[in-house]
C-alpha cells in the first residue's frame, strides 16, 4: 500500500509540472560564448516556447557581446531590431542597445532566403557552470535523461565562470548523471557531477571543502528557488555541526540554458562534508581483492527486533562502531539500496555510508538505532537498558533538525531525507546536514498545488516526531533552541531577491512561463515572518509546560482555540481526522467535505444511489451525503450535471447550507458593525445575519466577516459547535 501511495504521488507530480516547450534549434545559426577563449562555453539558440532565444550568462553584457553564425555565405546576412538595421559580421563585438529600445533585445537575421529573428535575455550576478559531452551525438544530456533510474552516466568536461566571467575551474568530468527521485520526474533535471581532481568549485577558501563530487540541485517545484539555500543557511547560523555549502548559478550543458540551479557540496562521509570515520574505505582495504559490489545480498534480524540487509561473505574490520551515514527513507526507496534496516514500528533506514556492510556492521547499526527508537517510543528512556534517547543520539542535533523542519513545514520531516550520523567510538549519533527543502515554507502540498498555511504544527509530523514531543526535555530544548538561536535571525531576516531576480526571471520564462517570480518571493517573505511568530509562542509554550498534553490529534495542541470544538465535533461523529494523528486544522474545507459534515450530523442512513451529477460517482466517499444534501436542498450543484466535490467552500457559503440544514429560521443579526458586510452576496445575506444572531459566526479583532474567505476545518467545527 505504502509502495503505491508514493509511486500515485510521483504521477500526481509529473500532472502537475508546468508544461513548457524546449528544444535545440534545427539550425545552427547564431552563438556565442561565456569565455571568447573557451569553446566549451559556448551558448546556442533553442526555442523556449515559440521563440527561438538564447539566454546569455552574467558575464556576457547587451552593451558587449560578440555574436557568431555558422551559416553559409555569412557576409550576406543583415541583423535587424527596433532601431538600427545593419549587414551581420560573424566574430563582431556589437552593443544590443544601438539596435533595441527599452531593453527589449531582439533582432532579426534575415538572408535572401530565409529570416530568422532571436530572442536575448540576460542573466546578472550568479556564475555560470557549463557542461559538456565528450560524446554529445551518443551520451549528451538526452541520454543522460532518459534514464528512469539515472544510471545512464556520461563524461565530459566543465567550465565554472564567476559572475564577471573569471575562470573558477576547468576541467574533466568522470561522471555526469542524473540525480534525486520525486525531482527526477521533472521536466527540469537536477544532476550529479564528478571532477577529475579534488576542487572547491564554491570558493570557500577552505582546503577540507575540496571534492570530486557536486551535486545541481534544480529547485523545480520551489518557483521562489530560494527554499534550500535559505533553510541549509538558517541550519548552518544555528550552529550546525554538518553543514552543506551551495551556491546559485546559470547552467549550460551542451550549449543549451538549462535553468537557475543550486550547485551543492553533496551529502557523504567526506572531510569538510560529514567528516567521520570512512567506513567504507576501511571496508575496501578489509576485502582487498574482493568485489564487494557482486557480492549476494542476505537479511537477517537484531536481537532487538530490527530487520537488516547485509552483503554475504564479506569481512568486517574488528571495530565495526562507525562511521555511519543513514538517511530515514520511505519503504520503497529503502528497498532500491543494497544495505537498510527496518525497526519494529516500521521506520525504514537507509546506510549510505559505508554502501556496502557486513552482517556484524549493519547488526551494530541496526540494533543500536532500534535502542534509540525504544527510547523515544517510551517517554525518552529505553525501557530494556535504562539509557535516555540522549544517550544515543545528541539531543540539539535532534532539536535542531526538528526546529528547521516544523518551521520550513518540510515534506518529509522524519520520513526522508532526514540524515544521522555516527563516528567510531563510544560518540553519539548526530542528526544532520539538513537537506531538501523545495517542498517546504508552505509549498509542500503539490498534489493540490495548494498553500500550507503558516500556523498549525506541520500536518506532515510523524509519530516518531509525536512522540519526541512527549518527552518533556525535548520540549524545553525545542523552546530555548528556537528562542535563543532561530528566531533571532529569522525575524530578522532579509530577503535579497535582487542578487537572484535576472537569474529567476530567466529561469522561469523557460520553465514558468505564466508564473510570477516576485509574487512567489513576496509569499516566502510572508511566510517566514508568520511562522516565526506563530512557532515563538508555540515553542514558548510547550517549553513551559512540562505536564504538555495534546488533544485526540497531534496537530492540535491544548493551547489551540479550536481544541475543544475539534475534540467535540469528532467525539460526536460529525468530523474526523485526515488520518488518525492528525486533524490539519487549517485546511481549506471542500463542497464534498460540507455535505459530509451535514449529513454526519442529521444521523440520516445511506439510501439507494441515485445521482444526477457527472462527477459524482457510486462508490465516492462523499457521494450519498451529496445526494442527501441535494435532496434536501441544504446545497446544489455548480451546475445541472456537475457538483465539483473537490470546489473549496467560502464562510457564507457554508453559514448558507447551515441556514437551510436549520429550516431557514427567521434571522435577525446586526450586519451594519461589520466594516465588510457589504462584502456578502445579496442570496447569502439572510443566512449570515442568522449565523451572526445566533453567534455561529463571529467577526475578526477588526469587524470583519470574511464572508467570501475560504473556511478551514478548525472553523467549521467551531460553527458546528457554536450551533449546537
Amino acid at each position: 500500500m505504502r509502495y503505491f501511495k508514493y509511486n500515485f504521488i510521483k504521477i500526481l507530480i509529473v500532472l502537475l509540472l508546468f508544461g513548457v516547450t524546449v528544444y535545440a534549434s534545427d539550425k545552427p545559426d547564431i552563438y556565442t560564448f561565456g569565455d571568447s577563449s573557451n569553446p566549451d562555453t559556448r551558448v546556442s539558440v533553442q526555442i523556449i516556447g515559440v521563440e527561438n532565444t538564447m539566454v546569455l550568462p552574467s558575464a556576457v553584457k547587451p552593451e558587449s557581446m560578440t555574436l557568431f553564425s555558422e551559416w553559409e555565405n555569412s557576409s550576406e546576412i543583415y541583423m535587424e531590431g527596433d532601431l538600427k538595421k545593419e549587414a551581420f559580421i560573424s566574430g563582431r563585438k556589437i552593443n544590443l542597445n544601438d539596435f533595441c529600445a527599452d531593453g527589449n533585445y531582439k533582432l532579426k537575421f534575415t538572408t535572401v532566403e530565409n529570416e530568422y529573428t532571436v530572442r536575448f535575455l540576460f542573466s546578472e550576478n550568479v556564475p555560470s557552470l557549463f557542461l559538456a559531452s565528450d560524446n554529445p551525438e551518443e551520451k549528451g544530456r538526452e541520454w543522460v535523461e532518459a534514464s528512469a533510474n539515472k544510471s545512464n552516466k556520461a563524461t565530459g568536461r566543465m567550465v565554472l565562470l564567476k559572475e564577471d566571467g573569471a575562470l573558477v575551474h576547468q576541467g574533466a568530468l568522470t561522471q555526469i548523471k542524473g540525480r534525486g527521485n520525486s525531482t527526477w520526474i521533472g521536466m527540469k533535471k537536477p544532476y550529479q557531477i564528478k571532477t577529475d581532481t579534488k576542487v572547491d568549485l564554491l570558493r570557500t577558501e577552505n582546503p577540507d571543502n575540496k571534492s570530486k563530487t557536486w551535486v545541481l540541485l534544480a529547485n523545480y517545484l520551489d518557483l521562489s528557488l530560494m527554499n534550500n539555500s535559505i533553510a541549509l543557511g538558517l541550519g548552518k547560523a544555528m550552529g550546525m555541526e554538518t553543514n552543506i555549502e551551495n551556491t546559485h548559478i546559470d547552467l549550460y550543458y551542451d550549449g543549451q540554458y538549462r535553468g537557475s540551479y543550486l550547485l551543492s557540496e553533496k551529502v557523504e562521509v567526506e572531510e569538510g562534508r560529514v567528516n567521520i570515520t570512512d567506513l567504507e574505505e576501511i571496508n575496501e582495504e578489509e576485502n582487498d581483492g574482493t568485489d564487494i559490489e557482486e557480492l549476494p545480498i542476505g537479511n537477517s534480524t537484531t536481537e532487538n527486533g530490527a530487520f537488516f540487509t547485509y552483503c554475504e561473505n564479506m569481512e568486517s574490520p574488528e571495530d565495526v562502531s562507525g562511521g555511519y551515514l543513514l538517511e530515514m527513507d520511505y519503504e520503497y526507496r529503502a528497498m532500491e539500496e543494497v544495505c537498510y534496516f527496518r525497526t519494529t514500528r516500521g521506520q525504514y533506514v537507509v546506510v549510505k555510508s559505508p554502501e556496502y556492510a557486513s552482517k556484524e556492521e549493519m547488526n551494530y547499526i541496526a540494533s543500536y538505532y532500534q535502542e534509540y527508537e525504544d527510547a523515544v517510543y517510551n517517554g525518552g528512556i529505553n525501557p530494556e537498558t535504562g539509557k535516555a534517547y540522549t544517550d544515543y543520539v545528541d539531543g540539539e542535533s535532534v532539536a535542531c533538525y526538528y526546529i528547521m523542519n516544523e518551521f520550513t513545514k518540510a515534506r518529509d520531516f522524519f520520513s526522508s531525507s532526514a540524515y544521522l550520523y555516527k563516528d567510531s567510538g563510544d560518540g553519539k549519533m548526530k542528526m544532520g546536514p539538513l537537506w531538501d527543502y523545495d517542498l517546504g515554507f508552505g509549498k509542500s502540498r503539490y498534489e493540490e498545488n495548494t498553500e500550507e498555511p503558516s500556523y498549525g504544527l506541520s500536518v506532515y509530523n510523524t509519530t516518531f516526531g509525536e512522540k519526541l514531543l512527549q518527552i518533556p526535555s525535548f520540549r524545553v530544548l525545542l523552546s530555548s533552541i528556537y528562542s535563543e538561536k532561530l528566531y533571532p535571525i529569522v525575524k530578522e531576516l532579509d530577503i535579497e531577491e535582487d542578487r537572484l531576480r535576472a537569474p529567476a526571471l530567466c529561469n522561469a520564462h523557460m520553465w514558468h512561463q505564466g508564473e510570477n517570480w516576485e509574487e512567489n518571493v513576496q509569499n516566502l517573505r510572508t511566510f517566514i515572518s508568520e511562522r516565526a511568530w506563530y512557532l515563538k509562542d508555540t515553542f514558548n509554550y510547550l517549553g513551559e509546560n512540562t505536564s504538555y498534553k495534546k488533544g485526540r490529534y497531534s496537530d492540535v495542541l491544548e493551547n489551540d482555540w479550536y481544541l475543544e470544538a475539534v475534540t467535540k465535533v469528532t467525539d460526536k461523529g460529525y468530523m474526523k481526522g485526515v488520518s488518525e494523528s492528525f486533524f490539519d486544522p487549517y485546511a481549506k474545507v471542500r463542497r464534498s467535505e460540507t455535505a459530509q459534515v451535514l449529513f454526519n450530523m442529521s444521523g440520516a442512513k445511506a439510501t439507494s444511489f441515485k445521482t444526477q451529477f457527472t462527477d459524482v460517482n457510486e462508490g465516492d466517499w462523499f457521494a450519498d451525503a451529496v445526494n442527501w444534501a441535494v435532496k434536501k436542498g441544504i446545497m446544489s450543484g455548480v451546475s445541472k450535471e456537475t457538483f465539483n466535490p473537490n470546489q473549496y467552500i467560502t464562510r457564507e457559503e457554508f453559514v448558507t447550507a447551515l441556514y437551510r440544514y436549520a429550516g431557514k429560521p427567521s434571522a435577525n443579526g446586526n450586519l451594519s458593525k461589520f466594516a465588510d458586510s457589504g462584502d456578502i452576496s445579496a442570496d447569502a445575506r439572510n443566512a449570515v445575519r442568522w449565523a451572526v444572531g445566533k453567534n455561529i459566526l463571529q467577526g475578526d479583532g477588526n469587524l470583519c466577516l470574511n464572508p467570501k474567505g475560504y473556511i478551514t476545518r478548525a472553523e467549521l467545527a467551531t460553527m458546528l459547535i457554536r450551533y449546537k
